[in-house]
């Protein structure tokens, strides 16, 4: 079976049909063409649209950030899951993430691994 999404589908249809030259061809082009237009219109709204899993993951990471900015030291990922009742895996997720966007810093020493808040320099 050949995958193939209903964008690439639409393009192949207009494909074979911008080679029949009849008034019904050009008609179901443009259906084609607007459908196409719609898919594109909604995956682009997908996008740029904040679900609710991700204001949950922001209002998290904020959490996290905000545990470890309590802390006098630097923190392992263990000490948030304690800290915060989550899984180590979802806090060392949330802490990855806030590494990526800078506001914490990672380090590792004797092979156990850090974070800390990130400071301007």
């Amino acid at each position: 079976m050949i995958k193939m999404t209903k964008r690439e589908a639409f393009k192949l249809a207009q494909e074979a049909l911008s080679t029949i030259e009849t008034a019904d061809a050009d008609r179901a082009w443009t259906v084609i063409q607007n459908e196409i237009d719609r898919l594109e219109r909604v995956a682009l709204k997908a996008k740029t649209t904040e679900t609710k899993a991700d204001k949950a993951k922001a209002e998290f990471r904020q959490t996290v950030l905000e545990c470890v900015a309590d802390s006098a030291d630097a923190v392992r990922a263990t000490d948030v899951a304690k800290a915060l009742e989550v899984s180590v895996q979802k806090a060392s997720a949330a802490l990855n993430a806030l590494v990526e966007d800078a506001a914490l810093v990672k380090f590792t020493e004797k092979r156990v691994t850090f974070f800390k808040v990130a400071t301007a320099e």
